[in-house]
């Protein structure tokens, strides 16, 4: 059966106002350009094959022009910055960390223009060989992340990441730390997770052994 969370899907229905997509929520996984810019304030971000293939999809449907008709006019606004990571690893655990890696997930022609649709997860190494995750991203843009991975069985916990509970939404930090588990497995493929931090409107942090 397929999950499909619908706690924030009038969040998620505002990317229709900026463009028609007939319902489709197309959120795509991009990777650095070239990760030895990594350190850059911004970072250029290339989109995945699996992702092209699916904005085209879409697109063909739709009538739309080919996605790489419209990144080669203007790929910047899929860029990415991990400065912020760098500083959350320094308040809260007093760790150096260089940027490592890092991941993001854009909705189709919107890119950074709607941050609050912008899922991103940077991996940071200290010299002692440490790795920090930090994961940042809008709600409905993660529960729509959640269903995606958990569906394709790459995230396997079936915790959902937001629950309604006597009418109030309560968060369920132990299901995102599984996202960022399944997003760091699933693109940056480095298998060793150290310390994660996920951060959406405000910060929540947990250790994982």
């Amino acid at each position: 059966m397929i999950r499909e969370s619908k706690i924030f899907e009038n969040e998620r229905s505002e990317y229709q106002k900026v463009v028609d997509y007939q319902g489709v929520y197309p959120m795509g996984t991009f990777m650095p350009q070239e990760k030895q810019k990594l350190q850059q304030t911004f970072v250029q971000m290339v989109p995945t094959p699996n992702t092209v293939l699916m904005y085209n999809s879409v697109r063909e449907n739709l009538g739309y022009a080919a996605f790489e008709d419209s990144y080669n006019d203007d790929p910047t606004i899929y860029t990415l910055s991990g400065m912020s990571a760098g500083s959350i690893v320094q308040r809260f655990y007093n760790a150096d960390a260089r940027i490592t890696n890092m991941t993001g997930e854009f909705l189709d022609t919107a890119g950074i223009y709607m941050t609050n649709h912008t899922i991103q997860l940077v991996e940071l190494t200290q010299d002692n060989g440490i790795h920090y995750y930090v994961l940042t991203g809008g709600k409905g843009a993660i529960e729509a992340k959640a269903d995606e991975l958990y569906n394709a069985n790459i995230m396997l916990a079936e915790g959902l990441p937001f629950q309604l509970e006597n009418g109030e939404i309560s968060i369920n930090s132990m299901s995102i730390v599984e996202l960022a588990l399944a997003m760091a497995n699933d693109t940056i493929e480095n298998g060793q997770l150290g310390t994660l931090c996920t951060h959406m409107s405000y910060l929540l942090s947990s250790q994982t052994k």
